[in-house]
């Protein structure tokens, strides 16, 4: 075995895991990573002033922007992104973090280290303070292993529209799953929850899974944030809703039967 051997080994099988489409002017590539909601990471390529640009076209900061996570009024956010892209070698200019590619033949090379650095500047999510969904999620998780349930973290589920998405929790049921789906109130007062993520994955989970109505289910984080009916309503079209500050109403939500 020598590194050719090795090289060729990588080359053959890394290259089923990478999918290409024309979108418009672009082409997007579908990596085989992963934001921490379970999206897949896609990467753009196209020409600028005739150079090729490998970028993420903003999706980085649109998804943090999705969690309310504020990066121009935090200097020291700033400052982490300047050191990841600088850790990587790649630029970011007006939320877009993209590399100029002189060769195809290190194409890979920097699709790697673009999604190395969007899966790193993501990170940004633990730095939120107060009602984090890190934090939120370490609770939940102790009141289940507290109630003796069988469970699986980043639980992740395909649905027959190819996507694929994690779920905080699966919660087994009589040998049935139960997909927890955590919400927390904004970083700020002033900021209202975006909801149309969360919709927008129960409404897949409904209409290309298997997982029924009790088999979904939404759980927020009320404890200091009142949250508006019209999102409940919302809510509540595609999954069961319950509420952390009545821990009984969720518990028995969980051990219902879903059939």
């Amino acid at each position: 075995m020598n590194c050719s051997m090795i090289k060729s080994f990588l080359d053959s099988t890394f290259q089923n895991y990478f999918k290409c489409k024309q979108v418009g002017e672009y082409l997007a590539i579908s990596t085989p990573f992963y934001y921490p909601d379970g999206d897949i990471i896609e990467v753009f390529v196209h020409s600028r002033t005739n150079k090729i640009v490998l970028s993420d076209m903003g999706e980085t900061m649109r998804y943090l922007g999705s969690y309310d996570l504020d990066i121009k009024s935090y200097s020291k956010r700033q400052l982490i992104i300047d050191d990841v892209t600088h850790m990587f070698n790649i630029k970011f200019l007006k939320g877009v973090l993209y590399t100029p590619i002189n060769s195809i033949d290190t194409l890979a090379e920097h699709i790697f280290n673009l999604s190395q650095c969007i899966i790193r500047i993501c990170d940004l999510l633990y730095t939120i303070r107060g009602s984090s969904p890190i934090a939120f999620v370490e609770e939940v998780k102790d009141f289940l292993d507290f109630n003796k349930f069988k469970f699986e973290e980043n639980y992740p589920v395909e649905t027959k529209s190819d996507n694929r998405y994690e779920f905080e929790f699966g919660v087994e049921i009589e040998d049935c799953i139960k997909l927890i789906k955590v919400m927390t109130p904004p970083s700020k007062p002033s900021q209202t929850p975006n909801i149309e993520r969360v919709l927008r994955i129960w409404f897949d989970i409904a209409n290309f899974s298997d997982f029924q109505m009790k088999s979904r289910i939404t759980l927020l984080d009320d404890t200091n944030y009142h949250w508006k009916e019209k999102s409940i309503i919302l809510l509540k079209q595609l999954s069961v809703v319950t509420y952390w500050t009545n821990r009984e109403g969720f518990l028995n939500e969980l051990k219902s039967k879903i059939a």
